[in-house]
Parts: structure tokens; C-alpha cells; sequence
């Protein structure tokens, strides 16, 4: 079981670099963080105008297209993010979202001659925390085995 969905997208992106510019690829899938498996969503884009400004837009219009407010940005040192250039959103002191600009350092060691920028995106954390737009609930439950939306 894999921890990050990045990885992955790093994977697919260096089988396609025959293909034109730009490339961004999206997946959603299951990871597993500190023993639990988890809900994730990570992007990875390869383009000219990649850089640390389109990922933390990306990070940012994902949050507001749920509602969320993203005014706690940190930087972070942690990924494949050039120093400086990465950071994470924390909603109630909790991080939801890691982006950043990817080193290209990694980006040379991959063979992708494009900037990268990317982020992952925990699933289970912003579904606790959004609230769906109809019902005003949180749009995921707040214990495993807790799973009737409807009541």
C-alpha cells in the first residue's frame, strides 16, 4: 500500500513524456498514514508556467470550491518540493492540503525536462471538516463507522 499518491503521478508522467506540453494528471485513491488507510487526491501538472503560485492557486480554488477558508498557509520542507517553494494548508490546526513546486532536482532524475508543481490532498480530513451544500452535514462522517448520511 502506498503512503503518497504523488509518486505515482510522478510514474505516469514519466511513461507519457513522449506527448506534447502541457500534461496534468489527477488521481484519487486509497493510502495508508500511521497504520490507516486514508482517502486521498493528489495533481501533478508538468507545463512552462509551473511554479509555486500555480500550485498553492490549484490548493486554494480546491478549497473554496468546498467552502473552505485557506488562510493558515505554512511552509513546509517535507516532499519532493524545492526548497522554499512548498507548503501546506492547515484548517483547525490540521493539515488538508501539501503543495508546492517540484525540485528539479527530482524533475532531472525522472528525465522531465519540464518545471512541475503538485499537491496532495487528504480526503478524509477536508470531508470531516466541508460541509455539504444542501444538507449543511460534513460531507464524510466523523467516525469509520459511522456512515448513514441521511440521518
Amino acid at each position: 500500500m502506498r503512503q503518497r499518491i504523488l509518486p505515482s503521478l510522478a510514474d505516469l508522467l514519466v511513461a507519457n513524456r513522449h506527448n506534447d506540453l502541457p500534461q496534468r494528471i489527477f488521481e484519487h485513491g486509497s493510502t495508508v498514514v500511521d497504520h490507516n488507510n486514508r482517502r486521498s487526491a493528489a495533481w501533478l501538472c508538468a507545463e512552462a508556467t509551473s511554479g509555486f503560485e500555480r500550485a498553492r492557486g490549484f490548493a486554494q480554488r480546491i478549497l473554496a470550491d468546498l467552502g473552505l477558508e485557506c488562510n493558515d498557509v505554512r511552509a513546509t520542507s517535507e516532499g519532493p518540493w524545492l526548497k522554499g517553494r512548498g507548503a501546506a494548508i492547515l484548517i483547525n490546526e490540521e493539515p488538508v492540503i501539501e503543495f508546492g513546486e517540484i525540485d528539479p532536482v527530482v524533475s532531472a532524475i525522472l528525465g522531465i525536462e519540464a518545471p512541475m508543481h503538485g499537491g496532495e490532498i487528504d480526503l478524509e480530513r477536508i470531508g470531516r471538516i466541508a460541509l455539504d451544500p444542501v444538507h449543511q452535514k460534513p460531507i464524510l462522517p466523523s467516525h469509520d463507522g459511522d456512515r448513514n448520511l441521511e440521518s
